[in-house]
């Protein structure tokens, strides 16, 4: 069951970065197209759909280890991390005012900014851990204090 519905997300992922095509905005002037993505490469941005890909497959892989070597090189090469820039775009365009794109970029090209960049990631792998662990915890107690009022649930 569960490999079945990881193939059937891989067939999905597949389907869809075939038939998604550039999601541009004619609209939107090149000056802003090209802040957004200076200010996407400047944060590591411009990297999440190769994180993205590496993760997903990595997954994956784990349901099917059956499968050769060759096909996982064939499917790395069939996706295209790219894609999630460009479907990006569009929402930095929709959230972000030209004059703060600029603003955000004169920040990140500072030496306070770069270490934003490069210690944001942990502080948010750090920040992930501690509420996974807070939520557990106060999940527990508030599924004790049911119990001691006579709940009963029939998941735990």
């Amino acid at each position: 069951m569960k490999t079945t519905r990881s193939f059937a997300a891989l067939v999905i992922l597949l389907l869809l970065s075939a038939a998604i095509p550039a999601f541009g905005n004619p609209d939107m002037p090149s000056e802003k197209e090209q802040a957004i993505r200076k200010l996407m490469e400047m944060t590591g941005a411009g990297d999440l759909g190769t994180q993205v890909t590496e993760q997903l497959l990595a997954q994956i892989r784990l349901s099917f280890p059956q499968v050769p070597e060759p096909v996982w090189g064939e499917l790395v090469e069939s996706l295209n991390p790219a894609q999630l820039t460009e479907l990006a775009i569009p929402i930095y365009d929709r959230h972000f005012s030209m004059e703060e794109l600029q603003a955000l970029i004169d920040f990140y090209a500072t030496p306070v900014g770069q270490r934003v960049v490069r210690k944001m990631p942990i502080v948010a792998e750090e920040s992930v851990a501690i509420g996974q662990q807070w939520g557990q915890t106060k999940a527990y107690e508030i599924l004790q204090r049911l119990a001691e009022q006579g709940y009963q649930s029939e998941e735990f």
